[in-house]
């Protein structure tokens, strides 16, 4: 799960990982803005689409799922890496 924040070079910041059962137990730390935009990912969805209908459920209206969740993301990186370097 990450917060729209970024740094320096333009990834995202602020993200909270294995946040699902802490949102479940809403011990998880969220934002006090429930129009907040958070950005929920996890390597391949499952986890995200929970977290995602738990924040929904606990009143959240700007959730988004990462499209292609953290594996496919992280396949495209390793790619462009190839290709810039070859």
């Amino acid at each position: 799960m990450c917060a729209p924040e970024s740094n320096s070079n333009g990834a995202r910041t602020g993200g909270h990982p294995r946040a699902t059962p802490k949102i479940l137990l809403k011990t998880a730390k969220l934002p006090r803005a429930k129009d907040t935009e958070i950005v929920v990912y996890c390597e391949h969805g499952q986890r995200a689409w929970l977290a995602n209908k738990l924040l929904a459920a606990r009143g959240y209206s700007h959730t988004t799922l990462l499209e292609g969740h953290l594996m496919d993301w992280k396949k495209a990186a390793c790619l462009w890496r190839s290709s810039v370097a070859g």
